[in-house]
């Protein structure tokens, strides 16, 4: 399986998308966070949202920063990422993981440097092309 890993520059917390399945309509991806103490993880797809990879394309495009934020969620509310920056020139993700209709629940914050944006696009792309579903 493909998979990728995007770690925070300030702690041993990582976000991993592992590819599952990919057809012409959806890809079907699971998405892990870990970092010590815990791991949690969610299966998910680009169904109806389209790919993450969306999120990560308007950071690196924004990449010397923006006001408010840049999201993207999943149709079914198991995974979300929501990007902010500030004027250092450092990204804020907190991904939300959700499951069983919310009775649990695992947020992490992940601290991206602007410089990294381009390859952590790249990365996601690799296995969430933009032009692949």
């Amino acid at each position: 399986m493909q998979s990728i890993d995007i770690k925070s520059c300030d702690d041993a917390t990582t976000l991993t998308f592992t590819l599952l399945s990919s057809d012409s309509e959806q890809i079907a991806f699971s998405a892990q966070i870990s970092g010590a103490p815990f791991v949690g993880q969610v299966d998910s797809s680009t169904y109806f949202c389209g790919p993450p990879t969306l999120l990560f394309q308007e950071m690196a495009r924004d990449w010397r920063g923006w006001s408010g934020t840049k999201e993207w969620r999943a149709l079914d509310g198991e995974l979300s990422i929501v990007a902010s920056s500030d004027s250092l020139g450092h990204v804020t993700l907190i991904t939300e993981m959700s499951y069983q209709s919310r009775n649990f629940t695992l947020s992490a914050k992940l601290i991206l440097e602007a410089g990294q944006l381009d390859q952590v696009l790249r990365a996601v792309n690799s296995i969430m092309p933009l032009d692949g579903c």
